[in-house]
């Protein structure tokens, strides 16, 4: 169906004075340039190079590679109208879209791109759009003051944040569809001028359970650089891509479920996956489950993302062949064009390149996952442990001395990394004291770089047991360490010294063929 620019601009002002319309004042701005430029005859010109220099005043000298803020505007807008033709936008006759991979709109009808029941708006604390949808509430005292202050810059702090997630969506408290959210984040603020006490908690509203909550009590020197401090800080605890609170409860309602939703599938294998590497039933239904969802939902990114690592994972332990991890490979390649920014897609991309020996693709990947995630310390170590994999031992050193800068939130896979760079550089007793001990329940890297580090120390009793709880978290990795290795592992000669100093741990040696 055909519409005049006048119709087009009529629809374009509706949508940016519209309150369902849940965009900054830059996306209604960048909605605005995109229309007019398309209906000046220019659409063609909307690429990454020309957003950045004509609407958002970058210079000559930008690079899409490094300054990622085209990709992650659009990306935005994008979200914003895909809410608002689900809620406010729903009986409109002309819709705005914003194919992914595609900075140019296009304006339809609405019979042109039917709103499936599988897209209808979120009820009764669904989530919206294959994400994790949330309410941020910050409170301070009734009267104006500091606390009052702050809790409003933190809600927006907060809201930023999350904004540049693609696996959450925030919802406005004043809209009427907030209610559809799952989750509710809440932060009570009091204090004066000198200090302030910040109670946060997170609600699921769909199973009525508070999922995590903490205080912080902190110096009220700088607010600006607290709220920035605080809003990462609660961010990287409720919405880390492998272990966010949220995530864990999505995860959870997975459970023991009739008919989970597809995000609950998605979160719960990877919030579980690596806990579950030794348990090959788990790791099958996963794998079936991901697969049927995939191949009913082929545009949902995630859960591409996630079959992806569920490939790998089968690849890793010997019990998937090399077309599999090329398929690996294929589901993450897509899923980074479905969601360019997404944390999942591009792990899923590091992971399947590093195994298939494409080890610039996953450089790049790694790479374009660092600058995109500011703020998450737990996914900048799990990047720079995959550096270390690739034998990028001082890109891996820098990016772990920045981690560790903020030692609020550090991550305990730091610490393994640390460990990695200091073992393979022959510094056993800095590995030793890098490894956290309490790794060994979780985390297969921290144990064996606590195993290897202990049996080139010479405490081969203590190397021995360590041995034997690693492999309890991954008995596969016995049956075949030198696979395990060369699928990982980069250099040969550090394979090769990981081998011998097992074989001292007590790891018998692998038979030849």
């Amino acid at each position: 169906m055909p519409f005049t620019p006048e119709q087009v601009r009529q629809q374009v002002a509706a949508i940016t004075a519209s309150e369902g319309f849940v965009a900054s004042q830059r996306s209604r701005r960048l909605l605005e340039f995109l229309t007019n430029e398309t209906l000046a005859g220019r659409g063609d010109r909307l690429k990454g190079f020309y957003i950045a220099c004509e609407f958002l005043g970058r210079g000559v000298d930008f690079d899409p590679l490094v300054d990622p803020i085209v990709r992650i505007e659009m990306g935005k807008l994008r979200r914003a109208l895909e809410h608002y033709y689900l809620t406010a936008g729903r009986k409109d006759s002309l819709r705005v879209e914003l194919a992914k991979g595609n900075y140019q709109p296009q304006f339809c009808g609405a019979l042109e791109t039917p709103v499936s029941e599988d897209t209808a708006p979120a009820q009764d604390g669904q989530p919206l759009l294959g994400r994790a949808s949330v309410v941020i509430r910050c409170t301070g005292p009734q009267a104006a003051g500091v606390a009052d202050d702050f809790a409003g810059g933190l809600a927006h702090q907060l809201a930023a944040l999350l904004n540049r997630l693609d696996d959450v969506y925030v919802l406005s408290p004043d809209l009427e569809d907030a209610a559809s959210a799952r989750f509710l984040l809440t932060a009570s603020v009091r204090g004066d001028s000198q200090r302030l006490r910040v109670a946060v908690q997170l609600e699921d509203r769909l199973r009525g359970l508070q999922v995590w909550a903490d205080t912080y009590t902190e110096a009220a020197n700088d607010l600006f650089a607290l709220e920035d401090e605080l809003a990462r800080r609660i961010v990287n605890r409720i919405a880390d891509p492998n272990a966010g609170e949220m995530f864990r409860a999505l995860g959870g309602s997975a459970e023991g479920a009739q008919a989970p939703s597809p995000e609950a599938i998605v979160a719960r294998f990877n919030t579980e996956h690596m806990r579950r590497l030794n348990d090959s039933a788990w790791q099958r239904e996963a794998r079936e489950s991901l697969e049927a969802l995939v191949a009913a939902q082929p545009a949902f990114a995630a859960a591409r993302a996630a079959l992806s690592k569920a490939l790998h994972d089968a690849f890793l332990l010997g019990e998937a062949d090399h077309d599999a991890m090329q398929r690996a490979l294929d589901h993450a390649t897509e899923a980074v064009r479905l969601e360019p920014e997404s944390q999942h897609a591009l792990a899923a991309l590091t992971n399947a390149c590093i195994a298939l020996g494409q080890n610039d693709r996953a450089l790049q990947a790694i790479e374009r996952s660092v600058r995109l995630n500011q703020t998450g310390h737990s996914a900048r170590a799990i990047a720079a442990v995959k550096l270390i994999m690739l034998g990028e031992a001082e890109r891996a050193e820098a990016l772990l001395a920045e981690c560790a800068k903020s030692p609020g939130d550090a991550s305990p896979v730091i610490g393994v990394g640390l460990a990695l760079l200091a073992w393979f550089r022959g510094d056993y007793a800095g590995a030793l004291a890098a490894v956290s001990r309490d790794l060994l329940a979780s985390n297969f890297w921290g144990g064996l770089v606590l195993t290897v580090s202990l049996a080139e120390c010479g405490e081969l009793a203590a190397a021995r047991r360590s041995l034997s709880s690693t492999l309890a978290i991954n008995p596969a990795f016995a049956r075949a360490p030198a696979r395990y290795l060369a699928v990982s592992l980069y250099r040969r000669d550090w394979q090769a010294r990981l081998l011998a100093a097992l074989e001292k741990a007590g790891l018998p040696r692998e038979p030849a063929g």
